[in-house]
């Protein structure tokens, strides 16, 4: 139960109050508890008023029964004191109900997404100007006539950039080859110069695909 310093506007009097009267002295946990008499009774009042009303329509689907077309709605109550001890609750609804985010008998949302002028509709305004101008720019001869030499020079570079690391992998298999042939024929000496000539083409293939790739990027 809550206790209010002031009158809420949402506010709802019970009916008729139980007696003896006995409230609880802590709020219960909201996942797994007994339900408290007052928040039973709450419940089964709300249950009537969604039954009686007739200020808007929802398909609730009939009682037992498994319509496809019935939508379900989760509703909840809290009972509420204000400082004179006065009893009463508060019920409120989950998502939209009957097209609206706010009835009368309801307290309202947290935050209405759809209010005039509010912070979701100014920004979704932003954002769908955004996306006219998008799509606007993607009709022009202009864009069209950009991807497709994009989509060209995309597949220019991959064709480069395919038969440079061919030429590559041939290159490291003539340097395989070119050291398995010299280590009977040459000396120590004559070995160690003819490996750092192999590094040095090595590294410089290397450079070559670096410079095509950054080439690409620029």
């Amino acid at each position: 139960m809550k206790k209010l310093a002031h009158q809420v506007e949402k506010w709802i009097d019970y009916k008729v109050l139980p007696e003896p009267l006995e409230l609880p002295d802590h709020f219960t946990f909201p996942y797994y508890y007994e339900p408290h008499p007052l928040a039973l009774l709450a419940s089964q009042e709300l249950q009537e008023y969604l039954l009686n009303q007739q200020v808007w329509q929802h398909d609730f689907g009939k009682p037992d029964s498994q319509e496809l077309g019935a939508l379900g709605k989760m509703f909840g109550v809290l009972v509420v004191q204000d400082a004179t001890g006065r009893l009463g609750y508060l019920a409120a609804f989950s998502g939209k109900l009957a097209d609206s985010y706010q009835h009368a008998h309801f307290v309202p949302p947290v935050y209405d997404l759809y209010q005039d002028a509010g912070f979701y509709q100014e920004g979704e305004s932003a954002i769908n100007a955004l996306n006219q101008q998008v799509a606007t720019l993607e009709n022009e001869p202009a864009y069209a006539a950009a991807k497709k030499d994009y989509s060209r020079t995309e597949q220019a570079y991959r064709e480069a950039l395919a038969e440079l690391k061919k030429n590559m992998k041939l290159a490291k298999t003539v340097r395989r080859q070119r050291r398995q042939a010299a280590q009977a024929a040459l000396t120590a000496e004559q070995f160690s110069q003819l490996e750092e000539e192999l590094s040095q083409e090595s590294i410089a293939w290397r450079f070559r695909e670096r410079d095509l790739k950054r080439d690409w990027q620029a």
